[in-house]
């Protein structure tokens, strides 16, 4: 294998760790090109793997939550994305919601981080809109959240750092957008972010 470009992130794990030198495959993260798509093996099957699909670049309607993927598939997939602070967007979000993913292993905040990156995020940007329509959008469509837990979600990932006030755009529209961002600090994330 060769050196990596100077702006390659690593992908990492999600999930529980697995022994040093495993040769298993379980929960590595991996960047499949088609559909764009990072995804982590879950659960082998006869010429591959039913992998977790953790993010995906062209969000759909009917999001798929498991993709199937052969082993020449999963063997010539990267394991890191080439990003640097001008990246594509699109990808930044897709790795903005892995580390969602990892940060938060439970609960709802990834199901939060989905909706926001995938669903409210303006196409091309890293700016998400939280005025009032957007806000009651996301309340109804996670359904399965309290109200006053998805303020606290938000809350949270304003806190952690990984959405940003835009005061620009706060100051134009009176709207509530943020920036999607990575932390330049935590466990699982680079330090060049």
């Amino acid at each position: 294998m060769g050196s990596m470009p100077p702006n390659a992130i690593q992908l990492g794990r999600i999930g529980p760790p697995t022994p040093a030198e495993s040769p298993d495959l379980r929960n590595q993260l991996f960047h499949l090109r088609r559909p764009d798509a990072i995804v982590a093996p879950h659960m082998r099957q006869a010429g591959g793997w039913r992998c977790v699909v953790v993010a995906v670049r062209y969000p759909q309607f009917e999001r798929p939550r498991h993709a199937v993927v052969s082993d020449d598939e999963l063997a010539s997939a990267p394991r890191a994305l080439n990003l640097d602070e001008g990246a594509d967007p699109d990808v930044f979000a897709m790795l903005w919601v892995t580390r969602a993913h990892q940060r938060y292993p439970s609960g709802s905040l990834t199901y939060v981080a989905e909706r926001l990156a995938e669903d409210l995020r303006k196409p091309g940007s890293r700016a998400i809109d939280l005025g009032r329509t957007s806000f009651e959008w996301l309340r109804h469509h996670a359904n399965r959240i309290v109200a006053n837990t998805l303020e606290l979600n938000l809350a949270r990932l304003v806190r952690d750092g990984l959405l940003i006030p835009d005061p620009l755009e706060l100051s134009r529209t009176g709207a509530g957008t943020y920036l999607i961002a990575l932390p330049r600090s935590g466990p699982e994330l680079s330090d060049r972010w």
